[in-house]
């Protein structure tokens, strides 16, 4: 069985502040910039906070939110994987101002 590649984190660093929005931020950039391609895998949630030291709840919710915007989709018993159409920019920028 041919497994999809995943995602490494080494380039990705945290910039200082609310770790949740940081990683939330952090995710967001790579997907718009390319340096998360669509349909890669992400780690695991536990994966992810011990690769960045950080707390798995952190993860989860910057994770949630990127699902929730659209940027991630989840496969049940599979995964968290980056989604093959990103939302509408400018839509998540009006959005993020207004919960600022």
């Amino acid at each position: 069985m041919k497994r999809k590649p995943q995602a490494l984190f080494p380039h990705l660093l945290l910039e200082a502040g609310c770790i949740k929005e940081n990683v939330y931020h952090t995710i967001r950039n790579a997907i718009l910039d390319g340096r998360l391609s669509a349909g890669i895998k992400l780690p695991s949630s536990r994966a992810f906070a011990e690769m960045m030291s950080i707390s798995r709840n952190s993860v989860i919710a910057g994770f949630e939110r990127l699902i929730d915007e659209g940027y991630l989709v989840t496969r049940q018993g599979s995964g968290t994987y980056v989604s093959t159409t990103i939302p509408d920019e400018s839509f998540n920028d009006i959005m993020e101002n207004v919960s600022a």
